[in-house]
């Protein structure tokens, strides 16, 4: 299946709400492969529910000083559940890392770290909460 690039953009609400939007290049809208309506606005859905879900968590009140490892995998999770979802459309995330850090207010190293950790702990029991997480930050353990 062919996959034709989308970008995720911001878009502001008069009540100061923001809402994301999913855009094509004019060439894949000049050549539409079928539901791209349909599709672009379940993106965006899912997009919008991964921003909110991983917002959500790591506004989560930190007790400790540390900050727990499990914070980072369930974003990570979040992330490449969308990335996967995304997959079985005709559509790609451009700058994928990019629009994720903008949106939760990360780098998109951090952002890319964070996947690579959860890629590397496909189960969040292999994680030990007492190691810091900027061992597996930076890819120690």
């Amino acid at each position: 299946m062919r996959q034709d690039p989308i970008q995720i953009k911001v878009i502001e609400r008069d009540e100061g709400r923001s809402v994301f939007k999913a855009s094509l290049p004019v060439e894949s809208v000049l050549n539409p492969s079928g539901r791209v309506d349909e599709w672009l606005s379940n993106i965006e859905k899912k997009y919008t529910q991964t921003i909110y879900e991983c917002r959500k968590i790591l506004r989560k009140p930190k007790s400790r000083k540390r900050i727990d490892p499990e914070v980072y995998w369930r974003v990570g999770d979040l992330i490449l559940k969308f990335m996967k979802d995304l997959e079985r459309t005709p559509f790609y995330l451009c700058r994928k890392y990019a629009f994720f850090a903008r949106d939760l207010g990360l780098s998109e190293t951090s952002i890319y770290k964070i996947v690579r950790f959860r890629k590397k702990y496909s189960d969040k029991r292999l994680i030990d909460p007492a190691l810091p997480w900027n061992l597996y930050r930076e890819g120690k353990i």
